[in-house]
């Protein structure tokens, strides 16, 4: 498990355990590449920034700083106010990677796609392996007759995976709860087959982001879900919004802790992406 880095900056920054959370509101990321809010309500989505890529996961550090990973396991921050995106290093994992998310503790955690756990160091960005979990592998190359969908999500203790495939080989949608110490994984029930891209844990809920747009609640003991709206756009990784005056916090930290940072140049991958998150077209 990931420690939390020493606060060099203030006490101010070092005061940003977790950012309380506006009830219904969630940041977001998107497979087009959009960073924005979205209305869990009504699932309205209003977009604050196109990212340079795409992100799979965002995760609160316990820093106060809002962390996400792209495609290419390069783990950024962003501003949540403009969107814009600072490079903290890369992962090590590269395009393997597959699903990112952290505690409201703050730790950081990704999963390739063999579904082997790895913790991520909030200052180097640097993925440690932590040990294989339960959940089936995908198998990238198993696509011709079918795809598959999953999403990560975290509240204080546990991790959960959500994962369907129809291919050659074939997995029921599915959710299993990780322990994020060693990996160790519980198959805690079946979902409807909303082909879940995104989820996450906002303001004490858990939400799941279905493929056709879908936004539900979840059980996590029982994987009993409901239907809340149905979302304007597709989701990868949610988060909690601050209220104001906790986002001003927030932006304080995040400008105290990069003015430590000595400046560097960075670009992003050109290739396109083929999602690895494949949902039926029909």
């Amino acid at each position: 498990m990931v420690k939390s880095a020493p606060c060099a900056t203030s006490q101010l920054a070092c005061s940003l355990l977790r950012p309380a959370l506006s009830a219904a509101l969630a940041y977001v990321a998107t497979p087009s590449d959009e960073f924005g809010t979205m209305n869990l309500s009504t699932g309205a989505f209003t977009e604050i920034a196109t990212e340079p890529d795409t992100l799979i996961g965002l995760a609160w550090g316990s820093n106060g700083l809002l962390y996400a990973m792209d495609k290419d396991g390069n783990v950024v921050t962003i501003d949540p106010v403009t969107g814009a995106e600072t490079v903290v290093g890369a992962s090590g994992l590269g395009a393997t990677t597959n699903l990112f998310a952290g505690l409201t503790g703050g730790g950081l955690y990704a999963l390739d796609g063999s579904n082997n756990l790895y913790s991520i160091n909030p200052v180097t960005a640097v993925a440690t392996l932590i040990g294989a979990t339960s959940v089936p592998a995908i198998d990238p190359t198993d696509f011709s007759d079918g795809a598959y969908a999953d999403s990560l999500m975290a509240d204080g203790s546990q991790l959960y995976v959500t994962e369907i495939v129809f291919g050659s080989t074939v997995v029921p949608e599915t959710l299993y709860t990780v322990n994020p110490s060693n990996g160790s994984t519980t198959t805690a029930g079946s979902l409807p087959t909303d082909y879940f891209i995104g989820s996450g844990f906002i303001d004490g809920s858990y939400y799941l982001f279905g493929g056709g747009n879908p936004i539900l609640t979840l059980d996590p003991t029982t994987a009993a879900t409901s239907f809340v709206a149905n979302g304007s756009v597709l989701v990868y990784g949610a988060v909690g919004v601050p209220d104001p005056a906790t986002l001003a916090l927030v932006l304080a930290g995040l400008a105290a802790f990069f003015a430590l940072r000595s400046s560097s140049s960075w670009g992003h991958r050109d290739a396109a992406f083929a999602s690895r998150k494949r949902i039926p077209t029909s």
